[in-house]
Parts: structure tokens; C-alpha cells; sequence
């Protein structure tokens, strides 16, 4: 007697399917994750953003510009700031990146959360 088979690599499309590399990518965060790992992963997507990339950038110079010098122990001592997120990952805030094919696994991971479309402009 013959069995039925199913093709294991059959999978449902995604968005991350019908875009290409290059392509700008606007994403909206539709709900507030739950867990901490979605949440990381839309802040690293949320990285992407040139506008983000940028103001991080800008308070990464500013930090080592008023980076505090003491002498601790007849050493310089540096106290340093911590380092800020980027966005902030609330529901309502969107960000704009290019795609490129080795993050459709993380889009594909918090597509639940994000409303994908293509960006304007």
C-alpha cells in the first residue's frame, strides 16, 4: 500500500518574499511585543533606520567628547556614559530601512508585531 506525502518545503509566502535588495521598507509597529527576545529584535531592525543610525552616531561623538578623565590609583580613569537604544519600541512608531535578504529571518521572526510596506519617496 502506497503512502501520501505532503511536501515538507512548502511554506506560506511572506512579505519578505516579494521584496527585492535595495528595496526602502517603511515598518510600523502594529502591537507591543510581549517577549524580551521580540523586543530586541525590533530595536536591531529599528538599527537600521539611517535617521536612527545617524543620532546614534552623533551621541556616540558626544559621549567622547565629554568623557570624564580623574586620576584614580595614579591612572587616568575614564568614566563612561552608557550607550542609548536608538528607537524606542512602542506601538505607532515606524522606521524606514533597505532590505537586504539576511534580515527577512528577523522580519519573518516579528511579523506579527510590524505592518510592512513599501517606503515613499
Amino acid at each position: 500500500m502506497g503512502t501520501l506525502s505532503i511536501p515538507t518545503a512548502w511554506k506560506a509566502p511572506t512579505m519578505t518574499d516579494t521584496l527585492n535588495p535595495g528595496d526602502k521598507v517603511t515598518c510600523t509597529i502594529t502591537a507591543e511585543p510581549r517577549s524580551r527576545a521580540a523586543k530586541l529584535t525590533i530595536g536591531r531592525l529599528m538599527k537600521l533606520d539611517p535617521s536612527i543610525q545617524r543620532g546614534l552616531r552623533r551621541a556616540q561623538k558626544r559621549r567622547r567628547q565629554n568623557m570624564r578623565v580623574y586620576v584614580r590609583g595614579g591612572r587616568d580613569w575614564y568614566a563612561r556614559e552608557k550607550c542609548g537604544k536608538g528607537g524606542q519600541v512602542k506601538v505607532g512608531n515606524s522606521f524606514t530601512m533597505t532590505y537586504v535578504p539576511h534580515v527577512a529571518a528577523d522580519i519573518n521572526a516579528v511579523s506579527s508585531y510590524l505592518k510592512l510596506e513599501p517606503a515613499k519617496g
